[in-house]
């Protein structure tokens, strides 16, 4: 009897804060799924931060369908541990992409000015040339190409996630909105 040592299959959304990364989390879950979540952390439902006690590498709870794991980054002053996941998962991810000032607008908005947005979207961007350069499967989720075409690039979104997973049924958000344009 051949033993199979497949690895279970796990979409990774990451991206810098406010880049759309946890929106896009949780239309993929729905996609795939079927049901609702928060789009932070793990897709099992519990805190985000719940999986801490793993090193922020496995859910803590039960997932019924595809895993899904949302991380912007800088994520809880880190950044996410790719190396370990490779070793756990088969590996698909997802680089959410926005306007940078818009994503720094948004997040000195939410946060104030305590922490230096450009410095840490520089080690974002480090960190992105060394997950393109690992030569994972990676797709780029443009939070303004979402906006401007909605159901188009929804589905060229599916078209690269079928060759992974296949759903018979394509979830289509009615509350697509340009989130940009107070930060102009």
């Amino acid at each position: 009897m051949e033993i199979s040592d497949t690895k279970p299959l796990c979409f990774f959304v990451i991206g810098p804060e406010s880049t759309g990364s946890t929106y896009m989390a949780k239309i993929l879950n729905k996609h795939l799924n079927g049901f609702d979540w928060n789009g932070r952390g793990w897709n099992d439902n519990e805190h985000p931060l719940a999986d801490k006690i793993n090193g922020f590498t496995e859910p803590v709870g039960d997932i019924d369908g595809v895993l899904i794991c949302h991380r912007s980054l800088p994520f809880s002053r880190m950044y996410p541990p790719i190396e370990k996941w490779v070793q756990l998962y088969d590996c698909k991810f997802i680089w959410a992409v926005r306007e940078i000032n818009c994503s720094h607008n948004s997040r000195k908005k939410r946060w104030g000015s305590r922490r230096n947005w450009e410095e840490e979207s520089l080690h974002s961007l480090q960190y992105l040339n060394a997950l393109q350069q690992a030569n994972h499967p990676l797709y780029y989720f443009s939070y303004e190409a979402l906006v401007f075409t909605k159901n188009l690039y929804l589905d060229n979104f599916y078209d690269w996630v079928d060759q992974f997973k296949k759903v018979e049924n394509r979830y289509y958000p009615s509350d697509i909105k340009d989130m940009n344009q107070k930060y102009f």
